[in-house]
């Protein structure tokens, strides 16, 4: 039985020798796979709404005296569902070159067409404007007072290769409190109305540190703070401060949708006012030339950590 048993072995042996070099030759040769080897096309121009998924330099701009770092940051998307640094308002499809001129004394001044237009875009998609698409003008005095940030983003060394040269405008949020001017925010949800929808509001907001606005040194919501500034505007002639204040009330109760905001006395509508000397003024009636500004202050030595945009009937954020 012994030699059939070592047949039997040598014959599996074989098979497996065979099995072996059934995959071997074959990797050895080369294999060829059918068709032809293209190009991924590079993506095209993002759309409004589209997140930004990457952090980027929110100094961007700040060139001091040398012209040559006035250079746009570059897009890079993420997942709107996912927390994101930004998001797209509109695209440029045609940019126009910026003009970046520095000065005699060695200061520089910059003309920029594509920055003018990311502004009103911004304004348009945190839904400042009003229903023509300008700029709101509310209850004859007062434009909002938001800190919305922009930015113009490049396409990617990529799609520069492809030909592709345009501009995607893009808004984000910022700690106003840091000390380097401001750090990129990772939020969630859409910057889309926020003034309505109250996304973003602590970061969105004008919360002064000091309860008189002329002599603020911050104006970071997320730390505590005497008050809030909605609106801002100037005279063009002479106006009484009751009738300011009357109409300051109705922008309050239209930025924080809540009518009883300031009912039960905790919170007052201010209406503070800077003269042309830019002294505090606090006479009756307000002068023409004057800067104006309408939101609340704290009663009772009380602090608020937090703002109050598009509060609502949500518990109001007292420090």
């Amino acid at each position: 039985m012994g030699p059939v048993t070592d047949r039997r072995a040598v014959g599996l042996l074989v098979v497996v020798l065979g099995l072996l070099a059934a995959v071997i030759v074959p990797n050895a040769m080369g294999r060829t796979i059918p068709g032809v080897a293209l190009a991924v096309p590079a993506p095209g121009p993002p759309s409004a709404g589209e997140c930004v998924g990457q952090k980027f330099d929110p100094a961007w701009d700040m060139v001091g005296a040398d012209p040559s770092k006035y250079r746009y940051p570059e897009l890079a998307l993420g997942d709107c569902a996912q927390a994101h640094y930004g998001e797209v308002v509109s695209v440029i499809a045609r940019p126009t070159k910026a003009k970046v001129v520095v000065n005699r004394s060695g200061g520089v001044s910059i003309d920029d067409s594509n920055m003018v237009a990311c502004n009103e875009a911004t304004a348009r998609f945190l839904g400042l404007d009003d229903s023509a698409g300008k700029p709101a003008f509310l209850f004859g005095y007062w434009w909002f007072a938001t800190f919305s940030p922009l930015v113009a983003l490049t396409p990617t060394i990529r799609q520069r290769a492809a030909g592709q040269q345009w501009l995607a405008c893009a808004t984000y949020l910022v700690n106003q409190s840091d000390v380097d001017g401001g750090s990129l925010i990772r939020y969630e949800g859409s910057l889309r109305d926020a003034e309505s929808t109250g996304v973003g509001r602590d970061y969105l907001g004008h919360c002064p540190t000091e309860a008189d606005w002329n002599q603020a040194t911050s104006f970071s919501c997320p730390k505590p703070h005497h008050g809030e500034i909605f609106g801002s505007g100037g005279l063009s002639h002479d106006v009484a401060r009751a009738t300011l204040t009357s109409s300051c009330t109705k922008l309050v109760q239209q930025v924080t949708k809540n009518p009883d905001l300031v009912r039960d006395g905790r919170l007052i509508v201010d209406v503070q006012v800077i003269d042309t000397n830019g002294n505090t003024f606090k006479g009756a009636t307000i002068p023409k030339g004057s800067t104006l500004h309408c939101g609340v202050v704290a009663t009772g030595g009380r602090m608020l950590q937090g703002s109050l945009i598009a509060i609502g009937t949500d518990p109001i954020p007292w420090a």
